[in-house]
């Protein structure tokens, strides 16, 4: 079925047609935000599924950047977010915008009002 129908697309669209990749990219990046968006879980005080949400739009985002031929961009990209994943920020900005550690005590994804 969809085989037929981008035969048929191909065969009657106008040659004078135009095709914008910028409204590809945002219908994309619409769709990824809504499964993100299902990934993040919250249950009374704990959030869960942020850096899932994050990971999922991140490679959608490379698959745009890709898809555009920016290869060298893709690849500090990746390189990033591999660290970022791999050694984590233990900590939480405060009011004042300094950075207060945490120990391993605290439970992951909770939250609390300071």
């Amino acid at each position: 079925m969809m085989i037929m129908g981008a035969e048929y697309y191909q065969n009657h669209v106008n040659p004078d047609t135009v095709f914008d990749p910028n409204r590809m990219a945002a219908g994309i990046i619409t769709g990824i935000g809504f499964l993100g968006a299902g990934a993040i879980m919250r249950e009374e005080n704990v959030v869960r599924g942020l850096t899932t949400a994050g990971c999922i739009w991140f490679v959608a985002g490379l698959g745009i950047i890709i898809g555009k031929g920016l290869f060298p961009l893709a690849l500090w990209g990746t390189l990033l977010v591999f660290i970022m994943l791999v050694f984590p920020v233990r900590g939480r900005l405060d009011a004042g915008g300094k950075l207060r550690r945490i120990d391993d005590s605290d439970e992951p994804g909770k939250l609390r009002g300071d």
